[in-house]
């Protein structure tokens, strides 16, 4: 008798296999991207760019665009946790949305402050779709005060 795996990679087929080794590199590639992005340019420079509401009729339903998105920012996590520079919250939240971007899904990016227990200001950023906590943890919300919201919609998308 055969011992039978549920492992979710050998249960894909080789192109289903290959288009996710290109996609993960290229989630590598763009958290590198977006590291040196705010390692250089100041965040009100970039910030305008997050500002714009992209509003373009979106052609995919709401099931299939929670499933990208959660898939999105599973691969981003689990890519950030490998780069060799610091793959913090805002370099995943700025990954995360340039995918959802591209992918034309309605999103929500979050910035927002705490103060600690030892009087430290600490900031985090996280992504929304669909009230659902795509990367950034999921209660961020209540742990941190929002200060800024950059939001995306799309024609077909509430």
């Amino acid at each position: 008798m055969s011992r039978q795996t549920n492992h979710k990679l050998l249960r894909l087929s080789f192109s289903q296999l290959i288009r996710r080794i290109i996609f993960a590199i290229l989630v590598f590639m763009l958290l590198g991207f977006f590291q040196v992005v705010i390692w250089i340019v100041p965040f009100r420079v970039y910030a305008r760019r997050l500002n714009e509401n992209y509003i373009k009729p979106g052609n995919l339903n709401t099931r299939a665009a929670g499933g990208y998105s959660r898939f999105i920012g599973r691969m981003v996590a689990k890519i950030a946790r490998i780069t060799p520079w610091p793959s913090k919250c805002l370099v995943q939240a700025l990954t995360v949305k340039f995918l959802l971007r591209r992918f034309k899904i309605a999103n929500e990016m979050f910035i927002g402050v705490a103060i600690d227990d030892k009087q430290k200001l600490s900031a985090h950023a996280w992504i929304n779709v669909f009230d659902i906590t795509v990367v950034g943890g999921t209660n961020s919300a209540e742990q941190f005060k929002v200060i800024k919201v950059f939001r995306d919609s799309y024609g077909n998308q509430e």
